[in-house]
């Protein structure tokens, strides 16, 4: 085709011009590219897994018959016929080497021919299949025994060696050995069945003295193909008598011998038949245990004889050796036994520590202890024996002992002893080697529950607070947290349509009763106890106290009902009760209940303004009491009766007189008169405006 073409200039002012014009004419029209595969051929066989791709392409003509146009490059495809093409390879020559190409594999290939104008044209897809991969055989060679060895051993190891065949079609070794079949037999019989084994070695055992033996292998190659080695021949050794060994010492049965000593024997080897020694003992297993036990491991060793040491005196032990011989035989010794020497001990040594013989106030909750160290052994330096454990003894003084308890520590603690009770120990140690050592016999006496009296010693104290003596309490017991109030007192006068006290014009409520009498104080500790379910604790007539059957009873713990509280009880609860004494021992023994500071803890003559006041105003005691010190005066079950110089176990008072205590001190006393340790007392008919009450109960 013919084609004009001009171009106009247009210029920033406008202006423009134009060029002349032309003429071209494009080529003519043209095919597109031929081409044809060459080889390997479609549907070639035993094609070398290294080969060339070879083709044959032109490219397209013009209409006019004169070539014009060029193949510019080709794509070349080849895959595995299972498979789909993949990218493919690009060159301008009409040929392609390709290697390493699989053995006995099917593939396809195509080429597609591109032309200069962009044209292009794909060739057929032909397929061929490379050649199967062929290995030369495997080779095999004997190695030991040699051929025709004698004097070989009834037990022994055949090797050979072997290598895979080369492949015989490439350069490259890729066969492997599979195995291989062991064939071994007597000479002159036929083989029996092979063993196998992937291993070039094989171990044989059990052979027959005295025998020749043939064999061969045969290796097997990872394509199937077989060698076979050549045959060989060995015999063994000829047949020799068992070996002899006799022990030596220590003699059978002998006695007292060392923990540490030698074990000797003597020993030969078996005799060949023919006379001549020609095999060698190789060692032996020594076996060595109690009599009363079974043989462990044996120890080996290769002289005749074996050191022992570390062995338990006074026992009798068991041995026998057993030899080994060269040719594998072996023959056991006799067994003899031997007994060692009984070790011999010094005593115990034992000494009793805490609480010390003859201690007063120990606690309720001690822990024993002593000292021990295991007897010396006699016959020898080394320290061999140990303390194996204690026996314990104890018991109250008077009693006889119960049977001990066995501890292994230096110690044992005891808990909720009864409070200032005597009691008696002792312990016995016993050693390892059955002695024994048993300590003299202590004693110690527990500690009471606390000190009653003027404990510190304060010099405004009066005499019956004197003298300071201990007290036991054996038994629980509740107080009340607060001084009985007039609320309370106001609901027994209604439920039995009594007079209630006078408060004196200053108030009832929650202040504390007064105006109420020793014996008025009871009858409401009665009513309580009727109407709380509980027995009375007083007789009404006698005043007497009364046990939970309703009879008469000086045992404060027999007593289940309300009741007011002994002077031991009270002063017990002033000091902290339990919270504050342990022991025996009071931590504070403050002046005051709760403190030292009386304006703190209590209403008295400074600070109360001539009356009782609410309870619970002050600050509590280490009990959580609250008045136990002012306020009022607080009634107590006790006549008022000098004190005893001896300890004494739950008192109630018993020295006759006509006044009923009162403690802690009220509204209208000086601080001398509201201390823990003050006593007051008068008629148990009188009533005063400074004389209240609180409950106690046995639990």
């Amino acid at each position: 085709t013919t084609y004009k073409w001009q171009v106009v200039a247009v210029q920033s002012d406008g202006q423009v011009a134009t060029s002349t014009e032309r003429t071209f004419r494009t080529i003519e029209s043209s095919g597109g590219p031929e081409i044809e595969l060459v080889g390997p051929a479609s549907f070639a066989t035993d094609q070398a897994t290294s080969l060339t791709l070879t083709w044959e392409a032109t490219p397209g003509s013009q209409a006019s018959g004169a070539r014009a146009l060029s193949i510019t490059g080709y794509d070349v495809y080849l895959a595995k016929v299972s498979e789909a093409y993949g990218s493919p390879v690009a060159v301008t020559d009409k040929e392609l080497a390709r290697s390493n190409l699989e053995y006995g594999t099917q593939y396809k290939w195509k080429v597609v021919a591109k032309q200069s104008d962009g044209k292009s044209a794909a060739s057929e897809q032909w397929v061929f299949t490379t050649a199967d991969q062929e290995y030369t055989g495997p080779e095999i060679a004997l190695d030991a025994p040699a051929d025709s060895a004698t004097d070989q051993a009834t037990s022994l190891t055949l090797t050979w060696e072997a290598t895979a065949g080369t492949v015989a079609n490439t350069g490259a070794r890729l066969a492997s050995l599979q195995g291989y079949f062991v064939y071994v037999g007597k000479d002159g019989q036929d083989y029996p069945e092979p063993q196998w084994a992937t291993e070039k070695q094989m171990e044989k055992s059990n052979l027959e003295y005295n025998a020749t033996y043939k064999w061969q292998v045969v290796v097997v190659q990872s394509d199937g193909q077989v060698a076979t080695s050549t045959e060989r021949t060995f015999s063994t050794i000829e047949s020799s008598g068992i070996p002899e060994i006799e022990l030596v010492g220590p003699a059978n049965f002998a006695t007292d011998q060392a923990t540490s000593l030698t074990l000797t024997w003597e020993a030969t080897p078996g005799a060949l038949t023919s006379g001549t020694r020609a095999v060698s003992l190789t060692g032996y297993d020594v076996y060595l245990a109690k009599a009363s036990e079974a043989y462990g491991s044996p120890v080996a060793v290769t002289d005749k004889e074996l050191a022992k040491s570390n062995l338990e005196y006074a026992t009798q032990y068991k041995w026998k050796v057993v030899a080994k011989q060269s040719d594998g035989k072996s023959t056991a010794s006799e067994q003899w036994v031997f007994t060692t020497v009984g070790e011999s001990y010094n005593l115990p040594q034992l000494t009793l520590e805490t609480p010390g013989n003859a201690s007063e106030m120990v606690s309720l909750n001690p822990t024993l202890t002593w000292e021990a160290t295991p007897g010396t052994q006699s016959n020898t330096s080394a320290r061999a024996v140990s303390i194996e454990n204690y026996e314990v003894y104890f018991a109250k003084v008077g009693d006889d002992y119960a049977s001990p308890t066995i501890v292994e520590t230096k110690s044992l603690a005891k808990v909720n002893l009864d409070p200032y009770t005597q009691y008696k120990w002792k312990v016995t140690a016993n050693q390892s080697d059955g002695q024994q050592q048993t300590t003299t016999e202590a004693t110690f006496r527990t500690a009471y529950t606390f000190r009653m009296g003027n404990t510190g010693n304060f010099f405004d104290g009066l005499a019956n607070e004197l003298p300071v003596h201990g007290v036991v309490l054996t038994y629980e017991f509740e107080i009340g947290t607060y001084e009985v109030t007039f609320d309370q007192y106001d609901a027994y006068c209604d439920a039995e349509t009594i007079e209630p006290p006078f408060d004196n014009n200053w108030g009832r409520g929650t202040r504390p009763v007064i105006n109420v009498s020793w014996e008025d104080a009871v009858r409401y500790c009665n009513w309580l106890s009727d109407v709380s379910g509980l027995p009375r604790a007083y007789n009404e007539t006698t005043w007497e106290l009364l046990d939970e059957e309703g009879a008469q009873t000086t045992d404060i713990t027999q007593v289940k009902g309300w009741r007011l509280p002994t002077e031991a009880e009270w002063e017990y609860s002033a000091r902290g009760g339990a919270a504050d004494i342990t022991d025996g021992v009071e931590s504070h023994d403050y002046k005051f209940a709760g403190g030292n500071t009386m304006d703190d803890v209590g209403w008295y003559q400074a600070n109360s303004s001539a009356q009782t006041h609410p309870v619970g105003e002050k600050n509590p005691n280490e009990l959580g009491l609250y008045d136990m010190s002012g306020n009022v005066h607080e009634w107590c079950h006790d006549m008022l009766g000098d004190y005893p110089a001896e300890t004494q176990t739950n008192p109630i008072g018993t020295t006759p007189t006509a006044w009923r205590a009162y403690r802690g001190g009220g509204w209208n006393e000086t601080d001398e008169n509201t201390r823990v340790p003050s006593r007051m007392g008068i008629l148990p008919t009188l009533s005063q405006t400074y004389i209240g009450f609180r409950l106690a109960r046995t639990k």
